[in-house]
């Protein structure tokens, strides 16, 4: 699809890298076990797309079909796990103001629901190397807004809310998005893929303003930590 493609998936795996390093990469071992795995998961996963974008490059494509089947593993990994963090953070009311907890957490569910999607569309159209290509890329702009705000935390000199650095995140995967879609009707191979993910990231954008106001997502909210009380 783009013959550079393994040079993007770097390029978000270093924005991942220098995001989470503070919290994560740096000492990783020192993390609880639910985000020490999908830190590795999800770490794991832009590797190997990095990975599959270079072997089909080099038309390695042998090699590509049978490291792919790591897809099986990690994508479920990544996903359960993260779930798993979700839980726990929700359990540790505490940890985020009330607001921002809502916000963080639906943000998570969507996200982690629509990479599932994104990962299952993938595998059913593995034959359609066009349509196979672009649900995998997808998934890394699914990956890579929650790095940037880490990012934007150490990186950038002036004061700045949370809110607004997940507002720059959601829009960076956004105008990517939106690039990908242009490029592609420059094309003429506008597909479902990007549209589909860039109509998913709005929606999710857009909720995020009033989703901590819902009666029934507050509910939602409260429930992991009465279980585990």
């Amino acid at each position: 699809m783009y013959p550079r493609a393994y040079l993007y998936f770097s390029s978000v795996l270093v924005i991942c890298i220098a995001g989470f390093w503070r919290s994560f990469f740096s000492h990783p071992l020192t993390n609880h076990s639910p985000h020490l795995v999908h830190g590795v998961a999800a770490t794991a996963w832009v590797c190997l797309l990095i990975l599959q974008a270079w072997l089909v490059r080099t038309k390695k494509l042998a090699i590509h079909r049978q490291t792919g089947k790591l897809a099986y593993v990690l994508a479920p990994l990544l996903v359960v796990s993260g779930f798993v963090v979700g839980f726990v953070m929700l359990a540790q009311p505490d940890h985020f103001p009330p607001t921002m907890r809502a916000k963080l957490t639906f943000y998570d569910v969507v996200s982690l629901l629509l990479f599932s999607w994104l990962f299952f569309m993938a595998i059913r159209h593995k034959k359609s190397v066009q349509l196979h290509a672009r649900y995998m890329s997808a998934t890394a702009l699914v990956l890579l807004p929650p790095a940037i705000p880490r990012l934007i935390s150490f990186a950038w000199p002036y004061p700045m809310s949370f809110s607004m650095m997940i507002h720059i995140a959601t829009l960076t995967s956004e105008i990517i998005l939106v690039l990908l879609i242009l490029n592609d009707y420059r094309l003429k191979q506008v597909r479902l893929p990007f549209p589909a993910t860039l109509a998913v990231f709005v929606v999710m954008h857009i909720c995020m303003g009033f989703i901590a106001d819902v009666p029934l997502w507050q509910q939602f909210l409260a429930w992991p930590a009465k279980v585990s009380a």
